[in-house]
């Protein structure tokens, strides 16, 4: 399958031209632009997006927190450590957060990790329980999305002194990814 993203980029921007109030055709044109590594071009269209979306909030199609973790995750790419941080911080407590909770989840996460690389290991903690939260009541506990982030949390906690939460946390993270990989070949055989 062949890509046109030069194309899809031209499509975007003209359909932007005349419809400039439309997220999903400025969240498009975004990610056209960052496929053609334009990230300048893929920013302003994100935060175009974005306040565009904040603005309609009669489209329930329009996800402000979707658009919102592109723009964060393209910020971590380039290092921008800081103005992800506080575009998560503002989404996070803005009153879109009932849109998404996948995409909130993933907020949480991202911005642990950023609390993570920083050395902030209680605010670290904090953010990955919220997710794990979000994610166990979307997926149930034991689903690999959910149990995938009680290893960073579980070194978290190591970094925090908490020796024993950090060794459960392990061990619950393993027993449950090893029980999904075991449920996954039985499946295959």
């Amino acid at each position: 399958m062949s890509r046109d993203f030069a194309g899809a980029a031209r499509a975007f921007d003209r359909g932007t031209t005349l419809d400039p109030d439309n997220p999903a055709l400025l969240h498009g044109a975004a990610v056209a632009a960052r496929r053609l590594g334009d990230l300048g071009a893929a920013e302003a269209h994100y935060r175009a997006a974005i306040v565009v979306a904040e603005r309609r909030t009669d489209d329930p199609a329009t996800n402000v927190l979707a658009i919102t973790l592109r723009l964060v995750e393209l910020y971590r790419r380039q290092g921008r450590d800081d103005e992800a941080q506080a575009l998560c911080l503002r989404v996070l407590c803005s009153r879109h957060t009932g849109q998404s909770a996948i995409a909130l989840s993933r907020l949480y996460v991202c911005l642990a990790e950023i609390y993570r690389r920083r050395g902030q290991f209680a605010a670290a903690a904090h953010a990955y329980r919220a997710a794990i939260k979000l994610r166990g009541r979307i997926f149930g506990d034991r689903h690999p999305k959910t149990v995938q982030i009680l290893s960073p949390l579980s070194d978290v906690c190591r970094q925090l002194g908490r020796y024993d939460e950090a060794d459960d946390l392990a061990r619950r993270s393993r027993t449950a990814l090893g029980a999904f990989e075991h449920k996954s070949a039985a499946g295959h055989a």
